[in-house]
C-alpha cells in the first residue's frame, strides 16, 4: 500500500487497521546514520499545546481530537512549524511531530494486551526494563511503519511523548542527543531502531537463502553441455598429478560446479564428488573457485597495502592487560609479520566489537580476541584444541565454522605453521597472512558463516579486502573503511 494513498487524519488519528499495519510494517529500509550534508529544517514559532490544538484544530475538513488535560499538563513546549495540508508537507515538522502525540500514544498501547499492562504498570510506579523493551517495541513498530527516519528531533519527540504519559519515566532513558563527537544519538529509541533494522536485513537474508536453497533442490537446473569441462572432471576422477595440470583441470571443470558453489546445505556433496579440495594442496582449487566466482584474488595484496595503516589506526590506549600486551608486540621492532598480522586481527576486536551471538550472551572482547585465532603449543594438540571449540560453539546452538589455528603457545611464541581447520580439513601454512586469506576464501566458495563471536571483523575483511558481498552494514566497519580508503 503507497503511504500517499493513506489520508493524514488517519495516520495521525493511529486508527490504522490491523491489516493496514501488516502491510505497513515491511518497510523500506532507510538509512539510519544521518548525513551531515542533509538539510535540517529549523522551526519557527514557539506556540503553547493550547494554541497549536487551536489553530490546527482542522486538518482537511477533519477535526482535530482534544487532548486529554492530564496529559496536556505534562505536554513539553515545542517549536512547531504551522500550516500543514494533508500530505503535500509530508516533510514538515508539524507531521513528524504530530504524528503520535501521548493521548495516540496511549490509545496505541490500548489495542494490545502488552500495552494495556505497560499502562497499569506505568500509573504505579517507574516501569521496569522489560515493560520499557516492550513500549519502546511497540513505539518503534509504529515509527517504522510509517516510513520515518531516525531523526533526532523525531526520537525527542517521542521520549516527551512517553514521559508525558508515564510520569515517572525520564526522557534519557529514551533518548540521548548526540554528543562529544558521537554520530549517532542514543538511548532506547535509536539503539531499538538499529536493531530492528539489523534483523529485518538478516531475515532478508535468511528468506532469500531459503529461497534459492528450496528452488536449488526442487528444481535444480541443468547444466549448459559443456565438452572440455566433462573431460576435465573425467581427468580428475582419476587423477591427481601432475598437480599443475590438475589445477588446469579444475579450472576447466568450474561450469560444472559453478551452480553448487556458495550453498553450505550440499557442501557434504561437493567434497564427495570433487575430490581436489581434499589435498594436501586443495586450498589452491579453492583459490580458483573464489578468482572464478568473484573475479579477484588479490586479497593479500591489498592486506599488505592497507597493513601500515592499520598498525596506525589500531595504536591506541587499551585499558585490558591483554590488549596493552599485543600492542606491544605490533609495534616491537623485533616482531616479524606474521606476529604483527596476529597482533592486528586480534586488536580489531576492540574497534569492532562482539555482537550479541545470543538473544542473553553478549561475548566480551576479550573472548573474542581468544576465539579469533586458536593457539595450539604443537601440531599433535592442534586437532584436540579444534575439538575443544567446536564442543563449546555448538552448545549455542550454532553449525560448525572454519578457524584459525596457529601453532604456538600464544602470539609471542609461534612457531610458524599456520592452520584453517574445517571438520576433517586440513590446510597448513607458512604465513599468517595465507591462512587468514584461505580462511575468507573457504566461506566464499562454500557459503559458510563465519564465527559469530568474532563476526565483525570477519565481515569487515570479507568486505573490504575480497569485495565478498555482506548484507549487514556497521557504523564502526564503515568508519574504518572510510580511514583506509582517505
Amino acid at each position: 500500500m503507497a503511504l500517499e494513498s493513506i489520508s493524514f487524519v488517519v495516520l495521525n488519528e493511529l486508527q490504522l487497521p490491523v491489516e493496514v499495519l501488516q502491510s505497513l510494517i515491511e518497510f523500506e529500509e532507510v538509512d539510519l546514520v544521518e548525513s551531515e550534508a542533509s538539510e535540517q529544517v529549523e522551526p519557527n514559532g514557539v506556540f503553547e499545546i493550547e494554541e497549536i490544538e487551536k489553530e490546527n484544530s482542522v486538518l482537511d475538513g477533519h477535526a482535530k481530537p482534544e487532548i486529554n488535560d492530564k496529559v496536556k499538563e505534562r505536554l513539553p513546549l515545542r517549536q512547531i512549524e504551522g500550516g500543514v495540508s494533508g500530505l503535500s508537507n509530508f516533510g514538515s515538522n508539524v507531521f513528524q511531530y504530530r504524528q503520535l502525540s501521548p493521548q495516540q500514544l496511549e490509545e496505541l498501547l490500548k489495542k494490545t494486551i502488552t500495552g494495556q499492562n505497560i499502562i497499569k504498570r506505568g500509573s504505579i510506579g517507574p516501569l521496569s526494563i522489560d515493560s520499557q523493551r516492550e513500549l519502546v517495541h511497540i513505539i518503534v513498530e509504529y515509527h517504522c511503519s510509517v516510513g520515518l527516519q531516525a531523526k533526532e528531533d523525531i526520537l525527542r519527540w517521542y521520549s516527551e511523548c512517553i514521559v508525558a504519559l508515564f510520569k515517572h519515566e525520564k526522557t534519557e532513558t529514551y533518548f540521548i542527543p548526540r554528543a562529544g563527537g558521537r554520530k549517532n544519538p542514543g538511548g532506547k529509541l535509536f539503539n531499538k531502531i538499529v536493531n530492528l533494522k539489523q534483523k529485518a536485513g538478516k531475515r532478508k537474508f535468511r528468506e532469500e537463502a531459503h529461497l534459492a536453497g528450496h528452488q536449488s533442490t526442487s528444481e535444480p537446473e541443468a547444466i549448459e553441455n559443456d565438452p572440455a569441462a566433462e573431460a576435465a572432471i573425467q581427468w580428475l576422477d582419476q587423477n591427481r598429478n601432475p598437480w599443475t595440470t590438475a589445477l588446469d583441470k579444475w579450472e576447466l571443470s568450474y561450469p560444472i560446479r559453478k551452480k553448487q558453489l556458495g550453498n553450505k546445505k550440499i557442501i557434504d556433496e561437493l567434497y564427495r564428488h570433487f575430490k581436489l579440495y581434499r589435498e594436501e594442496h586443495g586450498y589452491q582449487a579453492i583459490d580458483v573457485d573464489f578468482r572464478l566466482m568473484y573475479g579477484i584474488d588479490d586479497g593479500v595484496k591489498k592486506w599488505n597495502l592497507a597493513f601500515p595503516k592499520l598498525v596506525k589506526y589500531l595504536d591506541r590506549p587499551y585499558k585490558d592487560d591483554f590488549s596493552k600486551k599485543i600492542l606491544e608486540c605490533l609495534k616491537s621492532p623485533e616482531s616479524d609479520l606474521d606476529v604483527k598480522t596476529c597482533a592486528v586481527l586480534l586488536l580489531l576486536n576492540n574497534v569492532l566489537k562482539p555482537t550479541k551471538v545470543t538473544r542473553k550472551f553478549k561475548p566480551s572482547i576479550l573472548a573474542a580476541q581468544e576465539e579469533i585465532i586458536l593457539f595450539a603449543a604443537s601440531n599433535d594438540l592442534a586437532a584436540g584444541v579444534f575439538t575443544k571449540f567446536n564442543e563449546d560453539y555448538s552448545k549455542y546452538g550454532f553449525q560448525p565454522v572454519p578457524k584459525l589455528i596457529f601453532i604456538g603457545d600464544g602470539i609471542d611464541s609461534l612457531e610458524g605453521e599456520f592452520q584453517v581447520r574445517f571438520q576433517d580439513f586440513s590446510y597448513r601454512f607458512d604465513s599468517a597472512s595465507r591462512a587468514i586469506d584461505v580462511l575468507v576464501k573457504f566461506c566464499a566458495v562454500f557459503g559458510l558463516e563465519h564465527s559469530r563471536i568474532s563476526r565483525l571483523v570477519w565481515l569487515f575483511i570479507s568486505a573490504f579486502f575480497y569485495n565478498v558481498p555482506v548484507q549487514e552494514q556497521y557504523e564502526c566497519i564503515n568508519s574504518l573503511k572510510a580511514y583506509l580508503i582517505n
